[in-house]
C-alpha cells in the first residue's frame, strides 16, 4: 500500500484564504460598527487594565452627570480634575464594588 494522498491525511497544499485568518474578521466587524455610528479609537488611549478607553468614560460622566461633575471638579485645573475622576472610578472597578459611576462621583474622598 502506499501512502495516501496528502489532502486525505489532513493537509492541503492551497494556502487558506486570507478571509479566515483574524485580521480581515476584524476589519470586518470595526466597518459594521462605524456604519452604524460607532466610533473609531485610537488604540494608544485604551487602558487594557479596564478594558476601556478613559476619554470616553470620562466625556459620558460630564455628559450624563454635569452637575455633580461641575460641583466636584470645575475648581481643580482641567487635568487634575480628569486624573482625580478617573482615579476615583478605577478605584470602583478595581474593589468590584458594583458601584455606578454616580457613586463614584459622589463618593467622599
Amino acid at each position: 500500500m502506499g501512502t495516501p494522498p496528502a489532502s486525505s491525511r489532513g493537509l492541503i497544499s492551497n494556502p487558506v484564504s486570507e478571509a479566515h485568518h483574524e485580521k480581515p474578521f476584524e476589519n470586518y466587524v470595526v466597518e459594521k460598527l462605524v456604519g452604524q455610528g460607532w466610533l473609531l479609537g485610537d488604540t494608544s488611549g485604551y487602558d487594557k487594565d479596564f478594558a476601556l478607553y478613559p476619554e470616553d468614560l470620562l466625556g459620558w460622566v460630564k455628559d450624563t452627570q454635569s452637575a455633580k461633575w461641575d460641583i466636584r471638579y470645575t475648581a481643580a485645573p482641567p487635568i487634575l480634575a480628569v486624573r482625580q475622576c478617573w482615579c476615583r472610578v478605577c478605584q470602583y472597578l478595581a474593589c468590584g464594588s458594583g458601584s455606578t459611576s454616580e457613586q463614584a462621583l459622589s463618593a467622599p474622598r
